[in-house]
């Protein structure tokens, strides 16, 4: 799920670009090179940059002019509300490991209180994640994940950690959904192939229909405490209707395992596989 920003939610995302850039952590390319007498001179990299001068092809102005013409009308077409950027800085400290995205439960203008829709494509709800969902499910709010299953799964090992908290995310009130990866989101499979695999790599979640959420953050610990995570977040009914719908697609039941317990207190899985209506355990 991708999102447009234009104004000044984009210069946060420019600075956030220019932590990283500048961070002491960072450092150039050269440092790695073994013998820095090979390394082109300044005046050798102006001579390679010339000689990778591009020639425009014939009719690339007339794309170029296409394109300005449907930035002009989308233009006209973007929801112009109050956004912002979350980030996490590159000099994390130990001291402090959490990401930053795990203080937005403790915003009261972000907090979640009826509901929340989340799309993830790791699910290792640790640490304080896990409480979290279970202190928010305890108040009867609605909760509803999509992740990706074994098939669609792209980390055999995130996936292994996965497994062992369906139960107890569903236990908690989760309605939890898993990609099916084969001829599930038809949309997208006729790019790859008839024997390509769709697998989820959303991150985005929807607060009580208001609150929406898009960017690069994992609900599993190599996001909370090592990736560096950046997102786009507006506080927009309006906006989270779109997202939503948007979402709304990914968890029918021919693109989407529902996972639930039988009366055995078993995983079941439900959904649809060429018309006709599926279910294991």
């Amino acid at each position: 799920m991708d999102a447009i920003a234009l104004g000044d939610v984009a210069t946060e995302a420019g600075r956030a670009f220019d932590l990283f850039w500048n961070a002491e952590l960072a450092f150039p390319v050269e440092a790695l090179n073994s013998n820095p007498e090979a390394m082109p001179t300044p005046t050798q990299t102006a001579v390679l940059a010339d000689a990778r001068e591009r020639v425009t092809p014939a009719g690339e102005e007339d794309n170029a002019a296409a394109t300005a013409a449907w930035l002009s009308g989308l233009s006209g077409e973007l929801l112009w509300t109050d956004a912002r950027i979350i980030v996490d800085r590159p000099d994390r400290s130990t001291e402090q490991p959490d990401s930053a995205f795990m203080a937005l439960i403790d915003d009261p203008s972000l907090r979640p209180e009826k509901s929340m829709v989340i799309q993830t494509a790791y699910l290792i709800p640790n640490g304080p994640t896990m409480g979290n969902i279970e202190a928010m499910g305890a108040t009867g709010a609605s909760i509803k994940i999509l992740t990706n299953s074994a098939l669609s799964n792209n980390h055999n090992s995130v996936h292994a950690f996965y497994v062992s908290y369906r139960k107890r995310l569903i236990e908690a009130g989760v309605d939890l959904y898993e990609v099916q990866g084969n001829g599930s989101l038809a949309r997208y499979l006729d790019r790859v192939g008839e024997d390509g695999r769709a697998g989820l790599h959303t991150k985005a979640m929807v607060f009580d229909e208001r609150v929406s959420i898009i960017g690069s953050y994992n609900m599993d610990p190599r996001s909370r405490v090592w990736n560096s995570e950046i997102a786009l977040i507006l506080d927009d009914a309006g906006f989270a209707a779109e997202v939503l719908e948007e979402m709304a697609r990914d968890f029918t039941p021919d693109a989407a395992w529902h996972v639930t317990l039988d009366d055995n207190g078993k995983l079941l899985w439900s959904g649809e596989s060429d018309g006709e209506t599926v279910q294991f355990s």
